[in-house]
């Protein structure tokens, strides 16, 4: 990830997580992030949400709704940049 984000400036990444994936686990997104060794500028390309939920975190029914508002945030916010 670090080379493609350094490769092109203009990359956003979305990682969205729940607290409770036993597949995925939550804080090995966060620990792998921090350790990519990335400029704040690079770094600020990349958002994190997490969600109160397992590895389907769209499974509830809140779930499914933040992570559509989410979505949306993300792609609002990746075109204005």
């Amino acid at each position: 990830m670090r080379e493609a984000i350094v490769k092109n400036p203009y990359l956003k990444v979305l990682v969205m997580e729940g607290y409770f994936d036993l597949a995925t686990p939550f804080f090995a997104a966060d620990y792998t992030i921090d350790h990519l060794d990335l400029p704040a500028s690079y770094r600020q390309n990349i958002s994190v949400t997490t969600y109160d939920a397992g590895h389907m975190v769209y499974l509830p029914v809140d779930g499914l709704k933040k992570m559509k508002s989410d979505q949306v945030t993300f792609i609002e916010k990746a075109m204005t940049q």
